[in-house]
């Protein structure tokens, strides 16, 4: 049994339909997580439209990564809403996803988790409908960093079935691909 930090960000405003929810998950020895993603997560918001916004929480649950239990909860850092500062026209529902590379496997498929970064503003797409260049640079320089940050306590939880059999797995590299990523849910 690993004891893991459930860490959620909220996204709301106009560029968001539904309510829409990111959650990361850090080793419970962890600390600075709060901090982490507020740097992060300030460098995703340059591309996000105006009107739409992040709240970091920086208190929650922790979970035993073999059941999904609340075992306790924890806090980390101050709470802090992040606007988008991106301007112009953007789209419903597309904008890039972060791929976040284990090195678990799970019931015979690699263990990847996914951040998606939903709206993007049209600045940020080039003309052949692929991640501008220099967008995507700047957003896997960012992930980087945030990865190179978190390292030794960023994971990926694999939900488990049934109550039993959930894992997680330590977080060991990160690839934001060149291609448009579309939300058809956003679960929590």
């Amino acid at each position: 049994m690993t004891t893991l930090i459930k860490q959620r960000v909220v996204w709301t405003g106009t560029g968001v339909v539904g309510g829409g929810l990111s959650i990361f998950f850090f080793d419970v020895a962890s600390s600075g997580s709060t901090a982490a993603l507020r740097a992060w997560f300030a460098t995703i918001m340059q591309i996000v439209p105006v009107g739409t916004s992040v709240q970091v929480e920086n208190a929650g649950d922790t979970i035993d990564d073999a059941t999904g239990t609340i075992v306790g909860t924890w806090s980390d850092g101050t709470a802090q809403s992040i606007p988008g500062t991106g301007t112009g026209v953007w789209a419903h529902g597309v904008g890039l996803r972060v791929s976040w590379l284990t090195g678990g496997v799970t019931n015979g498929r690699r263990v990847r988790g996914s951040t998606f970064i939903v709206p993007m503003n049209a600045a940020s797409y080039g003309t052949d409908g692929t991640i501008e260049n220099a967008v995507l640079g700047a957003q896997q320089g960012a992930a980087q960093q945030f990865h190179d940050t978190m390292t030794s306590s960023h994971r990926i939880w694999t939900r488990p079935i049934d109550g039993a059999g959930g894992r997680s797995h330590p977080v060991t590299g990160v690839i934001v691909p060149d291609r448009v990523s579309w939300l058809r849910s956003r679960r929590t």
